[in-house]
């Protein structure tokens, strides 16, 4: 499977360094009922700290 990361990685990340760990939990909260709809979530939104091995695999 071809990473999703290879078409994001020409972009630059526009937020603030000391907002940057917390972005994806608020975005995935404030939009629970819109993801629901094609993702299971029974624990509700993922945190941060679940997540980040998904993205920062060696």
């Amino acid at each position: 499977m071809e990473s999703p990361l290879r078409y994001f990685s020409s972009l630059t990340d526009p937020r603030v360094e000391r907002t940057r760990e917390h972005d994806m939990e608020e975005f995935g909260k404030s939009k629970a009922e819109w993801l629901k709809g094609f993702l299971r979530l029974p624990e509700g939104i993922p945190s941060p700290r679940y997540l980040q091995p998904c993205f920062f695999r060696p």
